[in-house]
């Protein structure tokens, strides 16, 4: 019970702080450090910010021409043009050169506009836009039922040159 009355001493400030240094522990030390620091932040949270750390504000909220001192940070869209300097200017220079000696040109092949035939197939690719009459299963079956009689059809013609082979020898 003393250590608890001693520690709301510490943290209601009273004056006998001074007189019970002497005897606190580090524990209590370091506490007194924490609730003064915690204080000084919650006193600094607690003031009226600039009208520049509130976020969105009008005209109203801030002084004429406060926008023109204030040095502001933000983030570009685009990236800024590269510096032109004698070395830059170099580099280039010298990459020009040395293909120029080394015969690499990395010439661009030119497209040709199709013209007649060429032109038409172009138009002949449009896709049918009209709304299939069958369901999506529908098809899915119809497609499955062709394979399924494509490879019995394969079987059977092996099986009819068999059977027929077979049936004058009966």
């Amino acid at each position: 019970k003393q250590w608890y009355q001693r520690r709301v001493a510490i943290t209601a400030g009273d004056d006998t702080e001074e007189d019970m240094s002497e005897e606190e522990s580090r524990l209590e030390k370091e506490l007194r450090k924490v609730q003064k620091q915690i204080a000084e932040n919650e006193e600094e949270v607690m003031q009226e910010k600039p009208w520049h750390m509130l976020g969105e504000s009008s005209q109203k909220d801030r002084e004429k021409n406060a926008l023109l001192e204030e040095d502001l940070q933000f983030d570009h869209g685009v990236r800024p043009a590269p510096a032109i300097t004698l070395e830059t200017t170099n580099k280039i220079e010298k990459l020009i050169l040395d293909r120029i000696r080394s015969k690499l040109f990395d010439d661009v092949e030119r497209k040709v506009k199709p013209v007649g035939r060429d032109r038409m197939k172009q138009h002949e690719l449009a896709l049918n836009q009209e709304k299939s009459k069958l369901s999506l299963a529908e098809v899915y079956e119809k497609d499955y039922v062709e394979a399924q009689e494509k490879a019995a059809g394969v079987k059977k013609e092996k099986s009819t040159d068999c059977d027929s082979a077979l049936i004058p020898l009966l």
